[in-house]
């Protein structure tokens, strides 16, 4: 393993979040490739080229993953819906996409339902039902879900090739640094991005505020809540009466979640923020970082409400 194969993984946590997932998975393919990781090359191939015949990737033992359903209603080619009244028979409406994470891309940015004809299932419907209909139609937020799921696969899969990359981090000809950064690569890449270095250089105390102050400044990003700071932002955009980003369909989860931010905002960033609190050793920066790791991730799930 060469410098390049620890470069390209850490890019890849870096933009775990936030690059396309249609570059990341190239990216991955390259990076499985380079350790022999042939399970994770293989799935990020089909990702890429779809769960289609014509994906070599594909065969007989192969199934679309559960991870890319969506909900839609199905109708004929009249454009009349097929009403499924009977609670048993709901699971019809359950449909797993097959297309590929570029073109999923593209279903997600539009603001028109998208429509897929499936002569399969048409001839399902009329053999099983005795109804006619051959083409489901959903909405783009239900593309968007399969892609979150994608990305929570992609970095599961990133954290099958950490011990690939670990293994070179305890060889001698590798810098201390280095060493030590890939500590963190089990956190979420904004922890990653804002503590690494610091974390890295021994500036413990650092890392710890840098990554709460980022933690800040994502939930006002994502909520949109620029005025507001602190615990009144986080009382604002969690509040389980009216939140601006859901966090659970339960009030009282809701409101958990919010004393988890606020708390994070009470008891890590603002100490350090406003008085010199004694410095941390290594141990306790990973495990304060690791918590602040779980709130990113938690942000990562949030439903933005109008």
């Amino acid at each position: 393993m060469d410098s390049h194969t620890l470069t390209l993984y850490r890019d890849l946590r870096t933009k775990a979040s936030t690059a396309p997932l249609s570059q990341l998975l190239q990216s991955l393919v390259i990076l499985a490739s380079e350790v022999r990781n042939k399970k994770v090359e293989k799935w990020a191939k089909l990702e890429l080229g779809g769960y289609l015949r014509d994906n070599a990737e594909m065969d007989n033992d192969i199934s679309v993953p559960e991870y890319r359903t969506i909900v839609g209603l199905w109708h004929d080619r009249y454009g009349r819906p097929l009403v499924i009244t009977d609670p048993k028979l709901q699971f019809v409406n359950s449909y797993r996409l097959r297309n590929g994470v570029a073109e999923l891309e593209k279903l997600s940015e539009s603001d028109v339902p998208h429509t897929l004809l499936d002569p399969a299932h048409a001839k399902m419907f009329r053999e099983e039902l005795n109804v006619e209909a051959d083409r489901i139609v959903f909405g783009s937020r239900e593309v968007v879900g399969v892609l979150s799921n994608v990305r929570t696969r992609f970095v599961e899969a990133l954290g099958e090739l950490r011990e690939s990359v670990q293994s070179a981090a305890n060889d001698e000809l590798l810098p201390e640094e280095l060493k030590n950064r890939l500590e963190l690569d089990a956190f979420h890449p904004l922890v990653t991005k804002y503590a690494g270095k610091l974390f890295a250089d021994g500036h413990y105390r650092q890392a710890i505020l840098d990554t709460y102050i980022a933690l800040v400044d994502q939930t006002k990003s994502l909520s949109g809540r620029y005025d507001l700071d602190g615990t009144a932002l986080m009382n604002t955009v969690f509040s389980p009466k009216n939140p601006k980003l859901s966090l659970s369909s339960h009030a009282d989860e809701q409101l958990g979640f919010m004393w988890l931010f606020t708390g994070a905002v009470m008891a890590v960033r603002n100490p350090k923020a406003h008085a010199v609190t004694p410095h941390p050793d290594k141990q306790a920066t990973l495990e304060w970082l690791g918590f602040a790791s779980v709130l990113f991730r938690i942000l990562d799930g949030a439903t933005k409400i109008p």
